[in-house]
Parts: C-alpha cells; sequence; structure tokens
C-alpha cells in the first residue's frame, strides 16, 4: 500500500485522515519505488486511483 498524501502532510489534527482508502493506493513493489521517486507522480496516482474508485 502506498500513501498518495505523504503521511507528513497531514499534521498532527488531521492524523486520522492518512489512512482513509481514498489516500491509498495499492502497488507492486516496482512502482511503490517509482512513487517513491516521483517517477509516478502524485497526480498520476490521484487520477488513476479515481478511475479505480469508479469517480
Amino acid at each position: 500500500m502506498h500513501h498518495i498524501k505523504r503521511r507528513s502532510e497531514f499534521g498532527k489534527k488531521m492524523k486520522h485522515l492518512q489512512d482513509k482508502i481514498e489516500n491509498l493506493i495499492a502497488l507492486c513493489r516496482s512502482c511503490h519505488n517509482k512513487a517513491h521517486d516521483n517517477v509516478l507522480t502524485k497526480a498520476y496516482l490521484i487520477k488513476k486511483h479515481n478511475k479505480n474508485l469508479g469517480k
């Protein structure tokens, strides 16, 4: 699982939102590494995730 928005971006008051399905995407190890290297951008992951959720 990969957090689309980094956990550190939530702050203490919003910490409960970091593990919601809207912020999580399942990635294989290779894609997970690419996400951390910003090869797969946050915008790309959001677009792909929304498509998977039927949005």
